[in-house]
């Protein structure tokens, strides 16, 4: 999951991602997906998320967090976009209208 703060609230705004993982540490994940003592490992970000774009191919680590979750997304501190509303968050309006992007249109 990569998590955007957004002001003001206690929620983030969630994307379920794809970051890819050398085959170790995916092994290493499935071996012991309620551990929390593994990782973080380097990965390139591989989905694209339209209110971002383009965000393929960006730096990012993996946590693991344990529980069965999955795992928590970090994107390398760039001027990226992404990055900066992850690193800063946005504000609700700004949630509100990605949220609108993904909903169908009638």
């Amino acid at each position: 999951m990569l998590e955007i703060p957004v002001h003001e609230q206690e929620q983030t705004l969630g994307f379920g991602v794809w970051v890819s993982q050398k085959a170790e540490h995916f092994h290493a994940y499935r071996e012991q997906p309620d551990s929390t003592d593994i990782g973080p490992f380097f990965g390139w970000f591989c989905t694209e998320v339209n209110a971002f774009s383009p965000t393929i191919l960006l730096k990012s680590k993996a946590h693991f967090i344990g529980n069965g979750q999955r795992p928590s997304i970090e994107l390398e501190p760039t001027d990226h976009p992404l990055a900066v509303a992850q690193r800063e968050g946005i504000s609700l309006a700004r949630a509100w209208e990605i949220v609108h992007e993904y909903l169908p249109k009638e």
